[in-house]
């Protein structure tokens, strides 16, 4: 009886150990309401906007900047995956039909031309996994050419975005790219 008990214990831990990441997000969310929450996010972000995600590119010389954490000084060459957005609407910093958002995923690349797949990781947990083809809210920070996502906001995929359209409204269509 107290072997089974044991075992039961032992498993039930090993499951929670196994589920740690799940709950990893460490973001400290407000007991506020959803629309004192959205004004929030669009108080603390520097770009609003929905966007299909297109595609993914890894770029070298660009890295996911978190407030008051240096940069690697690793010494290694990394490049960063980009996203590629088709925009759909804006409420806060003008954004053209397509654009790019800087993440926090790098691969190494090695003398050998070997990449090898890092993460700066999340620094909360709490990044929603991007999809090609799907369409997002996205709260985003930094400067029109070096947009980041922006970890503990509330990005999320348009269908579960409701409440928030609800307060933003119909917000901007994008800019026309410039012809020459």
């Amino acid at each position: 009886m107290i072997r089974r008990y044991f075992f039961l214990i032992l498993v039930g831990a090993l499951l929670g150990f196994a589920s740690v990441p799940a709950f990893a997000c460490l973001c400290p969310y407000a007991q506020a309401s959803v629309a004192d929450m959205v004004n929030g996010e669009i108080e603390g972000s520097s770009a609003v906007f929905t966007g299909k995600v297109l595609g993914f590119e890894y770029r070298k010389g660009i890295l996911f900047e978190r407030p008051g954490q240096s940069l690697p000084t690793d010494g290694q060459d990394r490049e960063t995956m980009l996203v590629r957005f088709e925009v759909d609407r804006w409420w806060k910093m003008p954004q053209p039909s397509e654009m790019l958002l800087i993440t926090d995923q790098t691969r190494l690349l090695q003398p050998s031309d070997t990449m090898l797949l890092s993460s700066q990781g999340s620094f909360f947990g709490c990044i929603y996994p991007l999809v090609r083809g799907s369409t997002y809210l996205i709260y985003a920070s930094g400067p029109a050419d070096r947009l980041q996502y922006r970890p503990c906001s509330r990005t999320r995929p348009i269908d579960k975005a409701k409440d928030d359209l609800d307060i933003l409204g119909k917000g901007n269509k994008p800019r026309k790219p410039k012809t020459d």
